[in-house]
C-alpha cells in the first residue's frame, strides 16, 4: 500500500465500502447493512503494540467496515514517529457467530483475521488476530526481521497487552 497522507488513506477505505456496497446486500443480514449505512459504512476504533526488542509504542486507528470484514488500519510510533498503514480482513468466522447472526444479533467473538501494514522505516508488520467483541481483540506477528510485534485493539489502554 503506497504511503500518503493519513486522510488518503480514510479516503480509500470509503472508497472500498462504495465499490463493495453492491455486493453487502448479497451477503449480510439487513441488520449489518442498515449499520453499515447509519455509520457511512466504516467505524473506528483504537490500536495500540508494541515490538518485543523494540522500545516503541505504536498507537493509531483501524477503520473498519463491519459488512465486508475489512479495515484500514493507521499507527504512528510514540517516540520515534514511525508511521504504519495497511489493511485486514476476517478470514475465518465461527460458525456461532453465522447461528446467532440470523436472529440479527451482532456476534463477533472468535473471528480471526489477518493484517499487513507496511512502515515509513522500511519495516512491513504481518499479523493475525482473534476477536473479542464486533469491535475488540488481540494479535501478535512479526516484521520481515523476525521480531515479534504484539498489538490489541478496541480496548482502553489498561486493557491493553502493550
Amino acid at each position: 500500500m503506497p504511503h500518503g497522507d493519513e486522510k488518503g488513506g480514510l479516503r480509500a477505505a470509503k472508497g472500498l465500502c462504495r465499490r463493495l456496497a453492491p455486493h453487502i446486500a448479497a451477503r449480510y443480514s439487513a441488520f449489518w447493512i442498515a449499520a453499515a449505512a447509519a455509520a457511512g459504512c466504516t467505524t473506528s476504533y483504537p490500536v495500540v503494540g508494541s515490538f518485543d526488542n523494540y522500545n516503541e509504542v505504536f498507537r493509531g486507528e483501524v477503520h473498519a467496515n463491519p459488512a465486508v470484514g475489512e479495515s484500514f488500519i493507521e499507527v504512528k510510533g510514540k517516540n520515534s514517529g514511525v508511521k504504519c498503514i495497511g489493511g485486514s480482513r476476517i478470514i475465518h468466522v465461527p460458525a456461532s457467530n453465522r447461528i446467532v447472526g440470523l436472529f440479527l444479533i451482532p456476534y463477533c467473538k472468535g473471528q480471526k483475521g489477518y493484517a499487513h501494514l507496511e512502515c515509513d522505516d522500511g519495516r512491513e508488520i504481518t499479523a493475525t488476530f482473534t476477536t473479542e467483541t464486533c469491535t475488540s481483540g488481540y494479535g501478535d506477528g512479526h516484521d520481515q526481521r523476525g521480531g515479534r510485534f504484539r498489538f490489541t485493539f478496541g480496548m482502553i489502554v489498561s486493557q491493553g497487552v502493550v
